[in-house]
């Protein structure tokens, strides 16, 4: 596999709390990864495409039912990754796919299609639902509100239930947000209640400023929404909110589709309505990294200067005595 491959298997160290399927997941746990270095882009999607093949043999191998899904690359990086999943209702993933094409994602790479010129609804508020997010700094406190139903009042088409925030776009439209905090408003006020009220906290940290932004899904109108829409029976809770915050409140209105996928959604390639959801474990995850680590080690190797660019030909590892040698960029990926 091109100029260079890494097959590494060892012993990792995280400290995850979080069970999983009923356990505990230790500290420590084993782990093998291949890291593979390609002269061209070409060459490196070659690669890629070749430990894909690799996966789907070893999974048709076993006789076992998998999924392969687009996947968010993360904080590895890269522009490219698939995930390789065993569908269980106790998989912690939640994989979208099409029945009626070949889409398959995992749910933090879904999006649904909105519209920036359909016209906004104007029903009252009990027809809308407000979510929340906080920043992992606990000062920006973020309230999308979705549709409930329909101008007419009725459900929305292919809905089996009422909307719920997709809180992996959430995250894309305000990269600071903390998704495990499980009561955002709460934590939000008690945050800034505790703050406001140590003299010392504000003397020795660097000053936070608390606000509000507060987004609506594209079927959503700010106009037809009242200010204090932080649900029944938290008035004090939702006044104490607007003491904190003052005059640091934003408003915007998206032109996406803020819910997440229900069965029986329109998908987004071929736009039937055959959409599926269903749980499942991860098996196996392929990245292609392009020059994401390359570039900045500034990992090269060298070849002849009479060698064509972009051969896989290369003198690895040392440099050649009988030409110069000339370094071209790495491409990784694993």
């Amino acid at each position: 596999m091109g100029i260079f491959a890494k097959q590494i298997a060892a012993r990792k160290y995280r400290d995850e709390p979080r069970p999983r399927q009923g356990l505990l997941r230790t500290r420590e746990f084993l782990m093998k990864d291949l890291y593979t270095f390609d002269a061209t882009p070409q060459d490196a999607a070659k690669t890629y495409n070749k430990a894909r093949t690799a996966y789907k043999s070893f999974f048709d191998e076993l006789r076992i039912p998998y999924l392969v899904v687009k996947a968010d690359s993360g904080a590895i990086g890269g522009d490219l990754s698939h995930e390789y999943h065993f569908p269980t209702t106790s998989g912690e993933d939640t994989i979208l796919s099409c029945n009626s094409c070949s889409y398959a994602v995992n749910e933090e790479l879904a999006r649904k299609p909105g519209s920036a010129d359909m016209e906004r609804s104007t029903v009252d508020l009990a027809s809308y639902k407000s979510w929340f997010g906080l920043s992992k700094d606990r000062s920006h406190l973020v309230e999308a509100i979705l549709p409930q139903g329909t101008a007419s009042g009725k459900v929305l088409p292919s809905q089996q239930k009422a909307p719920e925030l997709n809180p992996y776009l959430l995250k894309t439209l305000y990269p600071e947000m903390d998704l495990g905090i499980e009561d955002p408003v709460g934590t939000f006020v008690g945050h800034w209640t505790k703050h406001q009220s140590s003299t010392e906290s504000q003397a020795t940290q660097a000053p936070l400023i608390p606000k509000l932004s507060r987004i609506y899904d594209y079927r959503v109108s700010q106009h037809s929404i009242n200010t204090s829409s932080f649900g029944e029976n938290q008035n004090d809770l939702t006044k104490r909110v607007y003491d904190i915050v003052g005059n640091n409140t934003t408003k915007s209105e998206s032109s996406q589709d803020l819910s997440r996928f229900q069965p029986g959604d329109k998908c987004p390639d071929c736009g039937n309505y055959s959409i599926k959801v269903q749980q499942a474990i991860e098996l196996g995850h392929t990245f292609y990294l392009g020059d994401r680590y390359s570039k900045p080690m500034n990992a090269s190797f060298n070849r002849p200067p009479s060698q064509p660019a972009g051969s896989n030909t290369v003198v690895s590892g040392k440099q050649s005595q009988s030409l110069p040698a000339k370094k071209d960029q790495a491409y990784f990926q694993m």
